[in-house]
């Protein structure tokens, strides 16, 4: 569209640097069972996970977003945020009602430094009306639900446990803002209030504050306050005290945590010291209501989570003013700086005034600038014509930034007002008659004097200012003015405190004395250093060795650092190096490369194609003539080489040509030279260059590399491949290859003990990555030799082609691939119960080369494996090592049209409910049916056949004979069950303790059992309780046990627990086991 004219670019957005880590996602303290959460909770952790780093770098995360799962309305959850070491580092956010999804960004990124972990809590607040028995769990589904830099993100979809909401509703906190007084504070006030709030716990329980994040809202800077507390009416200091306010955040913890009972209103006061911030504003609040944490004393002590907090809508933070004073003083910078010894315009302080209603009239202003050498010792005797102050600098002034009008300084020449000797060196100046309005920032700057080679100023030397702060005039405790007896010693440089140098200052317009000056006292800025141009190159020795191949190209033989000094910018105009070890001629067409950009990695080429000259190898013809290092900064270099296809021996390491006189030459900006070299600290002479040398890496030159195929060491279990679907992985395998990176060409995958005619191709993904490489089909094996019978059945062969390089494999590095399955529907092809299993076979005769690679630097094919104790270019499959190849052998799955997906604890009591009596549905379950596209005569149901149910009945008797299994809505329908010990021995009459209850032939019951694609059926164990308490301490569960083992092929008490039918119109296949990860679902457990 038309850009309007006053429209401007957005330069506030850096995109982040990508990292080469690998982020890893693992989800942490997941409960196994339900957890009941009561309606009001705030921060329940639904979700921890520890994000961790490879060791490859470090990396930061700026957002995740979530999905919440389960039966339960979206609109339970009031909003989710993250948590970081108990601090909230999202707002909170509301679950989109389109897709069930949360979107956090964390205010700051979370960094994690290589080989490291941090952790996040996920948390939601509960809605005070949310619905009972609603189920909720938050998930992080995959790699692109995570915003970071990261190079892979991997190990998804991370789910936390379960949450029920439970019938009952925490107490709740009511937090109501008051009025501070005074609501104006001075700079340089103790433990003053900034901010106060009252706290009220309602009747249902007792409330334990636990910690506090407060938002500062004001104008105050962060810098300006410190020694935060929160302390009741009485002074009593409730929490840990925050030294400083980095951010405009603060987490207070109360240490103990502090008791509101119930009914109880506890006024608390937030207190601070003011260091700054005159004519700023403070104003702390609440920014979410969850930022008091708050734990209920019944609801919230086990889970513990919090309790509802409401802020009164009537409130509002207090606002308080840091009062400006009558005329303030203060020094605000610069950092030390490093300034050439002939500088102009240096800067030795950034000095702040602020002036109160009235502008000011300054009258009279001392400053005191003090000399040090190196030693921090005065500069001399003042017998030389380079030792006094006058000697080193001139045209002092003050600059007003704003109007850029300067005020000379007066150099007094009294006894007192300097002194040159070998232990203080100082100079006292006086400015007069300037004038201030508000808050105006001046400078106070110097011209250095070069007094010549070997004089000061030297390199080293250093410079600062003391402003004296005590007014000629103060107020006494009557308020009436008074002559200030107190004076100054700028910051001990005078043997005793002065008068004479008070600061005079004036209303402008009424021309009285003010006496409100702050902060007294001597005002002092930072030292500056004189900096003489220098060039320091320090080696990054690495003191490794490593492999490269004949013909490998852009190997890094050095790494180097170097730094210009602070205070010139340095032209680099020549490099010379020799070899360490080998010979030079073992490289090739040499390259010296640059950092550019200050990311440590080298990005461009400063020269190409040197060559060695005899036993030296020199840059000296950079692109542009050098190249110029700016002050301060550190620039890093590396010197790349190709490998010599015909070395003259096998090895090849580079150092500094240090035996040569001019191996470095370097220019300052003006033409000149820089004179003499320091070699790891010694100098003989002036040495503008100073080099640090280390050891280069050893490079070992082979012919060729190999590759290393192996079975991943994460186990796949054994799954249920459902029709018309992509499938979990099926099998896992780590390749790895040494001396060169290799490019993977060719993977054939064959089936085992099937033809898998069902399986419509197989993926191949690189680690955690969301898309395929490559894919493997029967038709892309081409006239490649493959296997066609395994044990003497008919089995087929996939195989993915990769060109362009699709899967390079580096050296040293491992690589997982995982192979998913994608399977035919029905309609397709596909067949219920057919057996898949895949492997990699390590067979190398008869032409058969189940993988194939070609090495990238050496540009070679890869040769089978000769079985021998060493790599000559080979592919080694099935093993880590060297020797014969192995088999590489996945897990055994089965092709199915219909499974169950889940199956759930849905009994609506809480855990710890009493056991009920007489007739009672002592336990619920949902099982769940996957969604399916599989059509052929009719569309495939999950239906329940045979299932035994685990009973423990401690202290509680039930009737025996009278157990039935129902159906949610419509639980008139009843299907008879049978009583077992554990080791299937026939029951009757009153039973207790532990036995089995079997129900089966439920295909033929009047009770429907079948679950439909994508829904879910709730089943009922139905029986009498005829005693709940036969002993002191009595307990009821039912559980689902010994459905998870797909070695079961019958179902009895001694062996699967459940029998299933996969169903369509016309056919159906038994399963006596299913694929869900969970091998034990409990139910409800009563308690007496």
């Amino acid at each position: 569209g038309t850009l309007f004219a006053d429209t401007a670019s957005f330069k506030g957005y850096v995109a982040t640097t990508p990292s080469d880590s690998t982020l890893t996602l693992t989800p942490m303290n997941v409960s196994t069972t339900k957890k009941s959460i009561p309606k009001g909770a705030l921060r329940v952790s639904m979700l921890s996970v520890d994000f961790t780093a490879s060791c490859d770098s470090g990396l930061s995360i700026e957002g995740v977003t979530l999905t919440r799962e389960g039966f339960g309305s979206r609109t339970d959850i009031d909003g989710v945020y993250a948590v970081v070491g108990g601090e909230r580092l999202t707002r909170k956010r509301t679950i989109e009602a389109q897709n069930n999804t949360v979107s956090l960004h964390f205010t700051r990124p979370i960094v994690v430094p290589a080989c490291s972990s941090k952790r996040v809590d996920f948390v939601a607040d509960i809605a005070a009306g949310a619905s009972v028995s609603g189920e909720h769990r938050l998930t992080i589904r995959t790699a692109r639900d995570v915003e970071s830099n990261a190079q892979r993100v991997q190990s998804f979809p991370v789910k936390g446990g379960t949450y029920t909401v439970a019938a009952v509703t925490t107490g709740a906190v009511t937090v109501e803002y008051r009025t501070v007084a005074p609501s104006e504070v001075k700079v340089g006030g103790k433990g003053v209030a900034i901010g106060k709030f009252s706290v009220t716990a309602n009747s249902v329980e007792n409330q334990v504050l636990t910690s506090i994040l407060l938002n500062q809202d004001g104008s105050l800077k962060p810098g300006d306050i410190e020694n935060i507390r929160i302390r009741k009416t009485n002074g009593e200091v409730l929490t840990n005290v925050a030294n400083k306010l980095t951010t405009d955040y603060v987490l207070l913890t109360f240490n103990p945590s502090f008791v509101v009972k119930q009914g109880d209103n506890i006024s608390l006061e937030i207190v601070a010291d003011i260091i700054g911030g005159a004519g700023r504003t403070i104003q702390f609040k609440l920014e979410e209501e969850s930022d008091l944490f708050a734990v209920g004393s019944v609801h919230g002590k086990v889970g513990g989570f919090g309790s509802r907090v409401a802020i009164l809508s009537k409130s509002s933070p207090a606002l308080v003013a840091v009062d400006a004073g009558g005329f303030i003083v203060e020094t605000d910078g610069p950092p030390q700086q490093s300034y050439g010894n002939d500088a102009r315009g240096a800067v030795l302080a950034n000095v702040l005034f602020t002036s109160g209603n009235e502008p000011a009239s300054v009258r009279s202003m001392y400053v005191l600038v003090q000399a040090q050498t190196i030693a921090g010792t005065g500069i001399g005797a003042g017998s030389g014509s380079d030792d006094e102050i006058v000697e080193l600098i001139k045209n002092v002034k003050l600059r007003n930034l704003t109007k850029g009008n300067t005020v000379s300084g007066v150099r007094l020449s009294g006894s007192n007002d300097s002194l040159a000797s070998t232990q203080k060196t100082y100079q006292i100046y006086r400015f007069d008659n300037f004038n201030v309005r508000g808050k105006e920032n001046w400078r106070f700057e110097v011209d250095f004097t070069n007094n010549g080679q070997g004089r000061h100023p030297l390199s080293g030397d250093r410079f600062r200012i003391f402003i004296c702060g005590e007014p000629t005039h103060i107020n006494n405790t009557a308020g009436a003015a008074t002559t200030n007896t107190t004076g100054c010693d700028f910051g001990g440089a005078l043997s005793d405190k002065s008068t004479a140098y008070q600061i005079r200052v004036e209303g402008l317009t009424t021309g009285d004395r003010i006496t409100d000056v702050r902060p007294r006292g001597s005002i002092a800025g930072n030292f500056h250093t004189i900096a003489t141009a220098a060039l320091t190159i320090a080696q990054q020795s690495t003191g490794a060795s490593d492999i490269t191949v004949k013909g490998a190209k852009d190997v890094t033989l050095m790494r180097f650092e170097t730094r210009a000094g602070s205070a010139r910018d340095i032209l680099l105009t020549r490099l010379s190096f020799e070899a360490e070890a080998g010979s030079l001629l073992n490289g090739q067409n040499y390259t010296l490369w640059v950092d550019t950009n200050g990311d440590s990695e080298v990005d461009t080429v400063l020269q190409r194609g040197a060559s060695p000259q005899g036993s030296l190898l020199t840059f000296d013809r950079f692109i542009g003539g050098g190249y110029t290092i700016p002050s301060t900064k550190v620039i890093n270099f590396e010197v790349h080489s190709a490998i010599a296809t015909s070395p003259t021996s096998s090895t090849l390491q580079l150092k500094f040509a240090t035996n040569s006189a001019n191996f470095i030459e370097a220019e300052k900006v003006d033409g000149s030279n820089l004179s003499g070299i320091r070699m790891n600290g010694s100098c003989t002479d002036t040495c503008d260059i100073s080099v640090t040398t280390g050891t280069a890496n050893l490079w070992t030159i082979v012919s060729q590399g190999n590759l290393f195929v192996a079975k991943s060491s994460t186990p796949v279990r054994q799954q249920q491949l459902l029709g018309g679907t992509a499938s979990d992985p099926v099998l896992r395998l780590v390749l790895r290859a040494d001396n060169e990176p290799v490019d993977v060409t060719d993977i054939q995958i064959t089936t085992a003990q099937s033809n898998a005619s069902s399986i419509e191709r197989l993926e191949l993904y690189n680690g955690g990555d969301s898309k395929p490489f490559a894919s493997a089909t029967t038709s892309g094996c081409g006239n490649a030799t493959v296997i066609n019978t395994r044990e003497g059945v008919a089995v087929s062969t996939f195989c993915a082609t990769m060109n362009n390089q699709r899967l390079v494999v580096q050296a040293g590095v491992d690589v997982t691939v995982i192979v998913r399955a994608m399977v035919k529907s029905d309609t397709n092809g596909g067949t219920s119960n057919q057996i898949a299993q895949f492997w990699i076979a390590g067979q190398t005769s008869g032409g058969v080369k189940a993988v194939r690679a070609r090495g990238m630097a050496s540009s070679t094919d890869l040769i089978a494996n000769n079985a021998d104790s060493s790599g000559q270019g080979e592919v080694i499959i099935g093993r880590n090592t060297f020797g014969a190849n192995a088999d590489i052998l996945g897990s055994q799955h089965r092709v199915v049209m219909a499974k169950i997906t889940g199956i759930t604890n849905a009994n609506p009591d809480l855990n710890g409910t009493a056991v009920p009596v007489g007739t009672a549905d002592i336990g619920q379950f949902a099982f769940t049916a996957a969604s399916n596209s599989n059509s052929k005569n009719g569309l495939n149901e999950v239906v329940l056949d045979n299932i035994i149910f685990t009973v423990n009945a401690l202290n509680v008797a039930l009737d025996g004979d009278n157990f039935r299994l129902v159906r949610a809505n419509a639980s008139e329908i009843e299907h008879p069950c049978s009583t077992y010990s554990t080791i299937g021995t026939p029951m009757s009459g009153i039973v207790n303790g532990q036995f089995l209850v079997s129900c089966t032939d439920l295909i033929a019951s009047a009770l429907s059992t079948t679950i439909s694609k994508g829904d879910t059926a709730i089943f009922s164990l139905r029986v009498t309780v005829t005693n709940p308490s036969l002993g002191k301490s009595s307990t009821l569960q039912v559980s689902l046990q010994n459905m998870t083992d797909a070695t079961k092929t019958s179902f009895d008490t001694t062996q699967s627990h459940i029998e299933w039918l996969d169903r369509d119109g016309q056919t159906s296949q038994s399963f006596f086991w299913t694929d869900l990860q969970t091998t034990t679902v409990n139910s409800t457990t009563y308690r007496n």
